[in-house]
């Protein structure tokens, strides 16, 4: 049987997302979330969902960062950080 606490922790973490970007509904944050690197929303399993939105903590974190210390890498332009955020720069 599959833990019951995970059902809040998911959508804690959805609920976390979402309340960033109110203007989008439900299924577009879901899209917005999984881009194409995790296939069919179908098959996505509960743990899939847990690891990307630690992911996402984590680089956010990383951005806070990386802005305190005034450092811009290469690889981290303000418009990857859009294309990420959709379209967030704060």
């Amino acid at each position: 049987m599959r833990d019951p606490e995970r059902i809040h922790q998911v959508l804690a973490g959805i609920e976390a997302e979402w309340v960033k970007y109110p203007d989008m509904r439900l299924g577009q944050l879901l899209y917005f979330l999984l881009g194409n690197h995790m296939g069919d929303l179908f098959y996505v399993e509960d743990e899939q969902w847990l690891a990307l939105q630690a992911r996402r903590r984590e680089l956010r974190e990383l951005d806070t960062a990386i802005e305190r210390l005034g450092i811009l890498p290469v690889y981290h332009s303000k418009a990857t950080r859009q294309a990420f955020d959709g379209g967030s720069t704060t």
